[in-house]
C-alpha cells in the first residue's frame, strides 16, 4: 500500500478454522480520561518520555517521578467464541472532533486518530474514551527510543543504504520524526496437528560415460522417498498481525517483531505526547491472516517432525482450542520526505530501533557500480587467462 504517514505537524488457509467462529463484540468500558497534569515548575502540559519512562515536561525538561508506567496487570486474553449475528466487526471509519481545553480550539482529527497534539497550540489531547470502536486496546509497548535516538537509528540505515541519492540522504536527515501509536492484533493458538507425507534420504551412485573415446565416472545424488506420519501438539503464542493500513504492510513486517511481554496497560498518560490511531483492519480481517500465517508455521513444524533430507507434506489436520486475541498499541516513529516530485516514507521501531522506508535510487551509482563490477570480473580473466 502507498499510503503515507500521518504528520500531526502538518496464503492457504486450514478449512477446520473456518469452523471456528469470533466473539460477539461487546464494547469494552471506556477508560476514565484522566486529566492533563501540568508542569509544576513552567505550567507546561506533561507528555510521556521514552527514556525514564515518566511523565516529562517538554518545556523544561521536570520529570514527574511518580508517573513511571509499568502496570502489566490489565492485559488479558479475549476467547475466540462466537460469530457475531450483527457482523459488527466491519465498523466505519471514524472522525473525532475535540476542544483544546488549553487555547480553545475546536479540531477534527484525521480519520481513525484518536489521540495527537492541537494543531493550534500543540497541546497533547487524548480522545481515545470517545471512540466508537468496539475494541479498545488492552495494552501497548511503550516508546523506549527518544526522537534523538530514533533520527540516529535511522542515519545508520541510511548510510547502508548505497544507491540513495546524495541530495534525498540530506533530505532524509532534515525531515523531524513524530511518534506514533499504532494497533496491531495478536492470536494465540493450542494446535493438536496429525500430518501424512513423505521423507526423503538423499544417497549416491557412481555413473560412468564415455565421452570422445574417455571413460568418466562421476558421483551423483538421488532421493530416496519413504511414507510418514504422525502427530504433535503445539502452541502458538501472539502471532502477531497489524492493525492499521496506514503503514505499507511489507514495512510492518521489516519493522517487527516487538518485544510483546514488555507491553503495560493502557493508560493515556502513556500516549500523551503521541499519536494514536485506532484500528482499520478489523478483527475478522486479522483473524483471516492470522490462519494463514498459523498454517505456514504448522506445515514447517510437520517437515521438521519428519525429518531427513527432504519433506513433503500431503496432508495436515488440525484441531484448535483455546483460541485468543487481544488488541495493542506498538510504537514507531516516522516522518516522510518528498523528492524529484515523490513521496518517501520512512519509520523506525520505537522500541527496537529496527529502521525501514521507501527511498529514490541513484542511477548514476547504480551505473558506475555495474561498471565496476565489469571492471573486476575483466581483471579476474584476464589474470586467469595467464
Amino acid at each position: 500500500m502507498d499510503s503515507q504517514p500521518y504528520n500531526p505537524n502538518g496464503g492457504n488457509q486450514p478449512a477446520s478454522f473456518d469452523e471456528v467462529p469470533l466473539p460477539p463484540q461487546t464494547a469494552t468500558q471506556s477508560p476514565s480520561p484522566n486529566k492533563i497534569r501540568h508542569c509544576p515548575g513552567c505550567g507546561a502540559a506533561m507528555v510521556f518520555d521514552p527514556e525514564t519512562g515518566c511523565q516529562k515536561c517538554p518545556t523544561c525538561g521536570q520529570v514527574a517521578e511518580d508517573t513511571e508506567i509499568t502496570d502489566n496487570s490489565s492485559i488479558v486474553e479475549n476467547d475466540l467464541l462466537h460469530l457475531p449475528e450483527d457482523e459488527s466487526l466491519n465498523e466505519e471509519q471514524e472522525e473525532l472532533t475535540a476542544r483544546c481545553p488549553t487555547c480553545g480550539a475546536e479540531s477534527t482529527f484525521p480519520v481513525n486518530v484518536v489521540a495527537g497534539p492541537c494543531p493550534f497550540c500543540k497541546n497533547p489531547l487524548v480522545l481515545a474514551s470517545q471512540s466508537q470502536r468496539t475494541i479498545r486496546p488492552a495494552g501497548a509497548v511503550p516508546f523506549a527510543l527518544t526522537q534523538d535516538k530514533a533520527q540516529d537509528k535511522f542515519a545508520e540505515w541510511l548510510r547502508s543504504r548505497w544507491f540513495l541519492p546524495n541530495a534525498a540522504k540530506q533530505s532524509c536527515l532534515a525531515s523531524s520524526l513524530h511518534g506514533v501509536y499504532r494497533p496491531i492484533w495478536t492470536f494465540d493458538f493450542h494446535c493438536d496437528v496429525s500430518y501424512t507425507g513423505e521423507r526423503g534420504t538423499y544417497y549416491y551412485v557412481h555413473e560412468t560415460t564415455t565421452v570422445n573415446g574417455k571413460t568418466h565416472t562421476r558421483r551423483v545424488r538421488k532421493t530416496r522417498w519413504d511414507y510418514a506420519a504422525g502427530s504433535f501438539h503445539k502452541f502458538l503464542d501472539d502471532l502477531t498481525i497489524p492493525g492499521s493500513q496506514r503503514v505499507p504492510m511489507k514495512r510492518q513486517d521489516e519493522l517487527s517483531p516487538w518485544r510483546l511481554q514488555e507491553a503495560v496497560n493502557y493508560s493515556e498518560d502513556l500516549v500523551r505526547g503521541f499519536v494514536e490511531e485506532s484500528y482499520d483492519i478489523p478483527l475478522q480481517t486479522a483473524f483471516d491472516a492470522a490462519k494463514g500465517h498459523a498454517r505456514r508455521l504448522l506445515t514447517a513444524a510437520a517437515k521438521r517432525d519428519i525429518g531427513g533430507d527432504e519433506q513433503r507434506v500431503h496432508s495436515l489436520d488440525v484441531q484448535y482450542t483455546g483460541l485468543s486475541y487481544k488488541l495493542l498499541l506498538a510504537p514507531f516513529w516516522e516522518s516522510s520526505f518528498r523528492f524529484n516530485g515523490k513521496e518517501y516514507g520512512f519509520f523506525v521501531n520505537g522500541q527496537t530501533g529496527k529502521a525501514s522506508g521507501d527511498r529514490p535510487i541513484s542511477g548514476w551509482k547504480v551505473f558506475f557500480f555495474v561498471l565496476f563490477v565489469l571492471a573486476c570480473l575483466a581483471c579476474a580473466f584476464a589474470f586467469l587467462s595467464k
